[in-house]
């Protein structure tokens, strides 16, 4: 993959992301607002994508993942739009090289586009 076929997909997955955040309850989540909503199904995904073999404490992981995804759910979709005005500025401004792109591509592994 190039790194404009690279940066598009980043951009893609940014914008999937800010998708799926205009989807959801609106307002601001509090952990413990939010932690009713989400918590039944936390501990079955760590179940399921937890590392291989672990012995996962389903009441001690929903609960701690719930408070982690309560807390990443805002700064998330900044973080997606803040990476898509870092991304179309390089292009626009043809930076494909050099230290900020590489940081740009490096922190996006192609297991996650």
């Amino acid at each position: 993959m190039t790194t404009n076929e690279k940066l598009d997909r980043i951009v893609a997955k940014c914008r999937e992301i800010i998708a799926l955040g205009e989807k959801r309850t609106k307002g601001r989540w509090e952990k413990s607002a939010a932690a009713h909503r989400i918590e039944s199904q936390i501990g079955l995904i760590a179940v399921m994508y937890g590392p291989e073999g672990s012995q996962i404490d389903y009441d001690d992981t929903r609960h701690r993942n719930c408070d982690f995804i309560v807390a990443c759910a805002g700064p998330a979709e900044a973080m997606a739009k803040s990476t898509i005005a870092a991304v179309e500025t390089s292009i626009r401004n043809d930076w494909t090289e050099g230290r900020f792109v590489e940081s740009i591509l490096a922190s996006w592994p192609d297991e996650i586009l």
